[in-house]
């Protein structure tokens, strides 16, 4: 499918057949990082009960997912990037761009930008044109990724963006239009014609504070509302949600140290789907309401800098210029991993705790 996106980009776009065109404009970029991980490969390893049922750590059956010890050890990890792209002004005043990973030819991007607005060749997020009309915040954005031809412009005060998917077929448009604060967004995707997924929402912001509101196909109008601004030495943001998490921070500066005080409430919850795969709604059974709070420290003399946080977290930082070194100290997390375990597969995946270790980065960038 890759090879079929590229020659589409050298057909459309003249960034990819008129290179000489663009020599004076290209640019070499990547970084090779070393990384050396104390007890932090996870393996999943079920602890049943009498009959079999899956427990968690603490012993206690569990409804959803299945909950497992992991087992850790150390490991030495390498990765390095290189990416070459390249831009021009061509003669009629369009911007043409392209760029590409060069070990894989992965992220392969060719775009063509003027009055009109600007076309793209690329690979993006399945949903990435969708979540455009986002304006309230309620999409659960999705992590996968396909390419796409997309365009975006405006048109007087709206801007609007097109997207066709071609791994499935997939259609995506938004439209967003802002005047006196207040955005207004509408997107829509559709794959086939019983899978269409529309979201509209608006936002109003004014001196540090934000209200958002918006609704998904298949959801819950959900609303938001949040605060930041700065007085001095002193900082504050907090954001309360209909349906999800609720926090608030206040941080002091003194000098080179900063002290930041975090609450997060979290009302967790999932969804529930028909036989079409459509949301149904929105349930909170299972998992309880948490609240976590947390304190932590930042102290930066020259190019070092360290933090500690109350909840068993601690790095230190040198930046060396192009290069930096990184200590850090990770806390216990849980992790979902859909891997292969020998264990029972559910739609959740495996539920497992991912132990604190300690993990040494040195990164070279250029």
């Amino acid at each position: 499918m890759k090879k079929s996106i590229v020659a589409l980009a050298v057909s459309v776009l003249p960034i990819v057949v008129q290179a000489n065109a663009i020599t004076n404009g290209v640019v070499l970029s990547g970084s090779v990082t070393a990384t050396y991980n104390s007890q932090t490969s996870v393996e999943a390893v079920p602890k049943a009960g009498a009959d079999g049922t899956a427990l968690n750590p603490e012993g206690v059956e569990t409804e959803r997912g299945i909950y497992s010890y992991v087992k850790g050890k150390n490991e030495v990890g390498l990765d390095a990037s290189l990416t070459i792209s390249a831009s021009e002004v061509l003669s009629n005043g369009m911007i043409a761009e392209g760029s590409f990973k060069v070990a894989d030819g992965s992220d392969v991007l060719a775009s063509l930008s003027g009055a009109f607005g600007t076309l793209t060749v690329s690979e993006v997020g399945l949903d990435a044109t969708y979540i455009g009309g986002d304006v309230g915040g309620v999409v659960d954005v999705s992590e996968d990724t396909g390419d796409a031809i997309t365009y975006q412009g405006t048109i007087g005060d709206v801007t609007v963006g097109f997207a066709k998917q071609t791994d499935d077929g997939e259609m995506q448009a938004f439209a967003t239009m802002e005047f006196q604060g207040i955005k207004i967004g509408f997107g829509t995707t559709k794959k086939s014609s019983i899978n269409r997924k529309n979201v509209m929402g608006l936002s109003y912001t004014i001196e540090g504070f934000t209200l958002k509101t918006g609704r998904e196909t298949g959801g819950d109008t959900e609303t938001s509302a949040s605060y930041t601004n700065i007085f001095g030495d002193f900082s504050i943001s907090a954001e309360v949600s209909t349906t999800k998490n609720n926090e608030a921070s206040a941080t002091y500066t003194m000098g080179d140290l900063a002290v930041t005080a975090k609450t997060v409430r979290t009302e967790a919850k999932f969804t529930e789907q028909d036989e079409n795969g459509k949301i149904a709604k929105y349930s909170k059974r299972l998992i309880p309401t948490e609240v976590v709070n947390t304190l932590s420290a930042t102290y930066t003399t020259g190019d070092l800098s360290i933090s500690a946080s109350s909840d068993n977290t601690m790095s230190i930082n040198l930046d060396m210029g192009n290069a930096d070194l990184t200590l850090e100290r990770v806390s216990e997390v849980d992790q979902t991993i859909t891997a292969d375990t020998g264990l029972e597969n559910g739609d959740e995946g495996y539920q497992v705790k991912l132990p604190a270790h300690t993990r040494l980065v040195y990164k070279v960038s250029f």
